[in-house]
């Protein structure tokens, strides 16, 4: 879930259903996603909370979760936002 949006970041939230360790990618390219943040580990339904800094207005940026838990290893679905002014923006699945 997108939130807090700032004059040049914009905080991810992360709910996990099992404990795990993960990392997302970033990039302003599908299929390009070029940034990748520190590895952080979350607890069974305790929520984690990570800012996508340094982004530039009026830009669209993809994104994607990368995990690893117990059972396995896998990412989510790309995900595409467009960075505006003034909190606004959109996140569109790809």
């Amino acid at each position: 879930m997108l939130g807090n949006p700032g004059e040049d970041s914009i905080t991810v939230s992360v709910l996990p259903n099992d404990d795990m360790e993960f990392y997302y990618t970033c990039g302003t390219t599908s299929g390009n996603l070029n940034s990748q943040t520190e590895t952080l580990s979350a607890e069974n339904s305790a929520p984690v909370k990570v800012e996508f800094e340094d982004l530039l207005l009026n830009s669209r940026y993809y994104y994607q979760l990368h995990y690893k838990n117990q059972n396995s290893v896998g990412s989510e679905q790309a995900m595409s936002m467009l960075f505006r002014p003034n909190g606004v923006w959109g996140k569109f699945c790809l």
